[in-house]
């Protein structure tokens, strides 16, 4: 059995590296260019991490939409668990081009596409669904998240502040997602539902 493993994150100059744990126990490396768009510093993005790390350790997944995408950090580690095809998708055009720049940092454009543009312009459904976005945000669009989940399939949240998390998991629940797990950091949590 492997034991929980914190990402560990270092911060250079012009970019930040950041150690995972795939799911057979290696440590692999990846490296995320100092930019404008959420992610690593925040909390959020760490329990993600943490999420999708537990996430692979227990299922293999295959196809991933990262809603949100910010930095493409979480794309970048799903690809480094195990993922081979991922959707990254953000609002912002300034985030979409940071995500893929990173993405060509760590040699992923194979396998990561990344968007500019909003949950409403996917219309396939995927494994795993990985959303770190403001609680409002999150349940407004809910039910377009639900459609992009494949039954027996993921649904990883954060963004949610640990006074929030009943509404969400209350939300998810009336909507045939079940709770597995959460995440637990200074006052924000992500957390993991299976679609039944």
């Amino acid at each position: 059995m492997i034991k929980h493993f914190e990402p560990y994150i270092e911060f250079r100059p012009y970019s930040a590296k950041v150690s995972l744990r795939t799911p057979e126990g290696k440590e692999v490396f990846i490296e995320i260019g100092a930019g404008s768009s959420f992610g690593l510093e925040h909390r959020t993005t760490r329990l993600c991490i943490r999420g999708i790390e537990e996430v692979f350790r227990e299922r293999k997944i295959r196809t991933v939409l990262d809603l949100g995408c910010g930095s493409g950090i979480l794309s970048i580690s799903a690809v480094a668990m195990g993922a081979e095809k991922i959707v990254a998708i953000d609002i912002d055009r300034v985030a979409a081009e940071e995500a893929r720049r990173n993405v060509e940092l760590n040699n992923m454009g194979s396998k990561i596409h990344v968007i500019c543009g909003s949950i409403y312009d996917i219309e396939e459904r995927f494994e795993l669904v990985v959303a770190n976005i403001a609680t409002d945000d999150l349940l407004f669009m809910s039910e377009r998240i639900k459609g992009s989940v494949e039954p027996g399939g993921v649904l990883l949240v954060s963004g949610i502040s640990d006074l929030n998390k009943k509404k969400a998991v209350s939300r998810f629940y009336d909507m045939g997602f079940r709770l597995n797990r959460s995440f637990e950091e200074e006052g924000w949590v992500a957390i993991w539902f299976d679609y039944l």
